[in-house]
C-alpha cells in the first residue's frame, strides 16, 4: 500500500512538471534608445574655452529601473515585465548627450562623468518625467544647469517636451523619446552654450 502511494504521488509530480513545461516561457525583449546620424556642428563658435565635465544624469526611482515605465495622467506608474532597457535610463541618456554636444560643439572639449578629473565647468542634468502613457502621450522634462569649478551657478533652465506618439509599440516609443531628447532638449542646450557670453 505504501508503495502504491508513492506511485502515485510520483505520477502527480511527473505530470504536473510536465504541464509546466509545456508552456512558452514568457519572452523579454530588451531596448536601447536608437542612436540617430551624426549632425553637423552649429555655424556659431562658442566663447566658452573651459573642458565641459558631464555629471550623471539624475533620475528617479521609478525611471532608475530596467523596466521601461509607463505613467497615466493620474500617476499610476506601470513597470513593463518582458520590455526592459538593455542598459540603464541614465548611462544611455549621457552617451547620447555626450556625443550629440561633441558633434553640435566640437571645439569644446567633452568629459564623460566616469572620468576623474578636475574639470572647470559642469553640466548637471536632472530628469524629472521620461515616458509615455497608455494614451500614447510622451513627456520628458527636466532642469539642466552649468556651474564652474568653485560651484557657482553659471546657467540653468528647465525643460518639458509632450508630443504624441506616431506609432504604437515600444520600439517605436523608444525612438520617439530619443528623437525628442536630442532634438528639444539636448540641441537648445548646444544653442545656449554656443551664445551665452
Amino acid at each position: 500500500m505504501r508503495l502504491t502511494g508513492r506511485v502515485v504521488l510520483l505520477s502527480l509530480m511527473l505530470v504536473l512538471l510536465g504541464g509546466c513545461s509545456g508552456r512558452t516561457a514568457l519572452e523579454t525583449t530588451q531596448y536601447l534608445l536608437p542612436m540617430p546620424e551624426q549632425v553637423p556642428a552649429l555655424k556659431s563658435s562658442p566663447r566658452i574655452d573651459l573642458p565641459i565635465q558631464i555629471k550623471t544624469i539624475k533620475m528617479p526611482g521609478y525611471l532608475d529601473k530596467p523596466n521601461i515605465a509607463m505613467v497615466d495622467p493620474d500617476g499610476q506608474v506601470y513597470l513593463a515585465s518582458q520590455h526592459l532597457w538593455a542598459e540603464s535610463l541614465s548611462s544611455q541618456l549621457e552617451k547620447m548627450t555626450l556625443r550629440r554636444l561633441k558633434e553640435r560643439l566640437p571645439t569644446l572639449t567633452w568629459i564623460p562623468s566616469y572620468q576623474y578629473i578636475r574639470p572647470n565647468l559642469l553640466l548637471d542634468i536632472e530628469v524629472y518625467r521620461f515616458h509615455a502613457d497608455r494614451g500614447g502621450k510622451i513627456i520628458a522634462s527636466g532642469h539642466w544647469s552649468l556651474w564652474s569649478a568653485s560651484k557657482q551657478l553659471l546657467y540653468e533652465a528647465s525643460f518639458e517636451k509632450v508630443a504624441m506618439m506616431q506609432q504604437s509599440g515600444y520600439p517605436a516609443m523608444t525612438q520617439q523619446l530619443a528623437q525628442i531628447w536630442l532634438t528639444q532638449i539636448v540641441d537648445p542646450i548646444a544653442t545656449t552654450l554656443a551664445t551665452r557670453p
